[in-house]
């Protein structure tokens, strides 16, 4: 699955609501996304939240992320009033 700037996805396995803040490949040290460093190359998607109140980041491997549909829009889809 591709995501863009701004998509509103959330975990396949549950959890909140979150904006991608950069789609894209780059290396993980330490859980950082570190540019222009050669060496295994993956592709993560980097997320924003909120939680308590508190801002959150965190990146996720695409695989395990959908996109988010509010749960009136889940309704409709499945016939429901």
């Amino acid at each position: 699955m591709r995501f863009t700037l701004g998509d509103v996805v959330k975990l396949k396995s549950g959890g909140p609501e979150m904006t991608v803040s950069k789609p894209g490949r780059g290396v993980l040290v330490r859980g950082v996304n570190v540019e222009g460093v050669e060496g295994r190359e993956s592709v993560w998607v980097f997320c924003k939240w909120f939680e308590k109140g508190k801002p959150r980041t965190a990146s996720f491997n695409p695989e395990d992320l959908e996109f988010y549909k509010p749960e009136q829009e889940q309704k409709r889809e499945l016939g429901y009033k």
